[in-house]
């Protein structure tokens, strides 16, 4: 009896050490997920991604040396005993981390993050050389953020030094060249529009100033089984409904400029549209109901605020497309003559 309760002792003690065991690894694992200031980190973390220092994006003040040491990011990093030195860049994301190093003869700097200012310190009474996070700030407003890291009061340039590895921001985030131009306007050529199912209509997207150095736009839909938006901004109506078309600069800015469509089930029911011209011309157009609507939504809107003039499709062999314009300062009036076609 004896024998047998001293075995099942035993065995009682493996199990309590195998699971005190996962357990620790569980937790250590847990903390291990997220890294803190002070932890060496050689490569980003999951939601992050790394940039250099010697991307083009980083713009330096003072005298600063490239330099080749194997702990550091991609082997190299810059320093500098400047006191007036700086990095300054610009970043679309949400959080950033600084990677770099400890030695002693290292002072506090500040980082300036838009119009926050923070500092930081790399200083340890010994070098710790690799890749260390040294600073982190989260948190951020998704968007445009601009930075500077420069070097504190109390820098001696005789004996003091600053360097710089590396950062690590947002996955899906990007550097930006803070010497660009940015936008500050955009607008779209139609701010409504009314689709018969299948119908297709491009949309245009102007961006102000004229010089901006980042004219791309992304397209959105906000309800895709409705009608879709491709890179380009060519509308595809989907199925009755309605839904907004977005279009959102690309430089950080986030400027957005809509346009609400109206994908209507086509009928049997046209009109004669026809315009008196202030010159006392008459145009006329045979149109389904929702370019009538598309029409009169324009008209309504304009009056001197929207888009200065509204094309009609035609067609004419053997042209593949043909678009008529009135503008709208030259329209007296106009007139609806509904018909239904018979089956």
């Amino acid at each position: 009896m004896k024998i047998q309760s001293k075995k099942k002792f035993i065995a009682f003690s493996l199990v309590v050490i195998l699971a005190t065991i996962f357990s620790l690894t569980w937790i250590q694992g847990s903390n291990a997920s997220a890294a803190t200031v002070g932890q060496q980190l050689t490569a980003p973390e999951a939601g992050w991604q790394r940039f250099d220092d010697t991307d083009s994006n980083f713009k330096y003040t003072g005298n600063w040396t490239l330099a080749t040491y194997s702990g550091r990011y991609k082997g190299a990093n810059r320093y500098t005993h400047s006191k007036i030195a700086s990095v300054k860049f610009d970043f679309y994301g949400t959080k950033l981390r600084i990677i770099g190093n400890y030695t002693s003869d290292r002072v506090k700097q500040y980082i300036k993050i838009d119009n926050d200012i923070y500092d930081f310190s790399t200083y340890n009474s010994s070098l710790i050389d690799g890749q260390y996070l040294v600073f982190e700030k989260t948190g951020l407003a998704e968007g445009r953020h601009m930075v500077e890291v420069y070097n504190s009061e109390n820098f001696s340039e005789n004996r003091n030094s600053s360097a710089w590895d590396a950062i690590d921001i947002d996955e899906n985030g990007y550097l930006i060249d803070s010497s660009a131009v940015l936008a500050n306007e955009i607008s779209l050529n139609k701010t409504s529009l009314s689709l018969n199912m299948g119908q297709t209509e491009d949309l245009i997207a102007s961006i102000k100033p004229d010089n901006v150095s980042i004219k791309n736009v992304t397209w959105t839909s906000s309800d895709e089984s409705i009608a879709t938006v491709d890179e380009h901004g060519k509308v595809m109506a989907i199925k009755p409904g309605n839904i907004t078309i977005t279009a959102k600069t690309t430089d950080g800015t986030n400027l957005t400029a809509t346009c609400t469509v109206t994908v209507v089930q086509p009928s049997n029911d046209r009109a004669i549209l026809a315009i008196t011209m202030t010159n006392g011309q008459t145009k006329e157009y045979d149109l389904p109901n929702s370019e009538i609507e598309a029409f009169t939504n324009w008209f309504d809107s304009s009056n001197g605020k929207g888009q200065p003039k509204f094309g009609f499709n035609k067609k004419i062999q053997p042209y593949k497309e043909v678009k008529e314009y009135v503008v709208f300062d030259k329209i007296s009036s106009y007139e609806v003559r509904t018909y239904t076609i018979s089956n």
